[in-house]
């Protein structure tokens, strides 16, 4: 939206849907793209022949000389509403739906220099420093200082204390990751119940094809389930 979105989009798609995705971050697949107008066309087969043999009846055109189409005051109205509410009072949101509106009030060098003005006072906001030193800080984080020579202790099994819901989630991670994972709760009834959670969440996963049956068993069959707490002292790494 800083390079010209906001003026070039409305002007393939209209405002209404230039907000819903600008302001929503929506990714698109092709077909949708294509019904919108945002493409062309969409071709099957090898993409470099689908194009030269369409090249020589391409014609140029320039977005910046199309008009703005005709609008629907209440589509527009709900896509605002719902950029608003996702926005949780972001600053840019608001100003994106501003010089989205006026693409169809103004010239298009006229938009252009409002995008622009409306983005370099962003990009000097109090918001926008922060998420910038945030960016920074958290991959800083991850840089200890005197860690370069240091090789890592062996890890293979990890014990997680606790079968809850977060519990079953960090087993489902941990053996995911081809650890071997036991599971710790304060008797045998609880330990069975936490269990029965992991199996549930493979199972959700095979239901839904990301695992097959038998990858989704491999993986349950590293989890172990215990109240034995002095099973604790073979794990490589305890989680709480």
């Amino acid at each position: 939206p800083g390079a010209g979105g906001t003026q070039r989009l409305p002007r393939l798609v209209g405002v209404a849907q230039a907000i819903a995705l600008i302001c929503e971050g929506r990714v698109l697949k092709a077909g949708d793209a294509l019904a919108l107008g945002l493409l062309d066309e969409v071709v099957e087969g090898e993409l470099l022949a689908e194009a030269i043999a369409r090249a020589p009846g391409v014609t140029k055109r320039r977005l910046s000389e199309l008009p703005v189409p005709a609008g629907d005051d209440a589509a527009e109205e709900a896509a605002i509403a719902r950029a608003r509410k996702g926005a949780k009072g972001v600053p840019a949101i608001a100003e994106a739906i501003r010089v989205i509106r006026a693409a169809g009030e103004a010239e298009f060098a006229t938009g252009l220099a409002a995008e622009r003005a409306a983005f370099l006072a962003l990009r000097e906001s109090a918001e926008a420093k922060a998420l910038r030193h945030l960016f920074f800080a958290e991959r800083e984080a991850g840089k200890v200082p005197g860690l370069e020579s240091v090789a890592p202790r062996p890890l293979e099994a990890v014990a997680v204390i606790g079968a809850g819901t977060m519990g079953a989630g960090i087993a489902v991670a941990l053996a995911d990751a081809v650890l071997s994972v036991t599971l710790v709760e304060r008797d045998g009834e609880a330990a069975a119940a936490g269990f029965q959670r992991v199996a549930d969440l493979y199972a959700r996963q095979v239901k839904s094809g990301r695992l097959t049956d038998a990858q989704g068993a491999g993986r349950l069959a590293r989890v172990t389930p215990t109240a034995d707490w002095s099973r604790l002292s073979a794990a490589d790494l305890v989680v709480e």
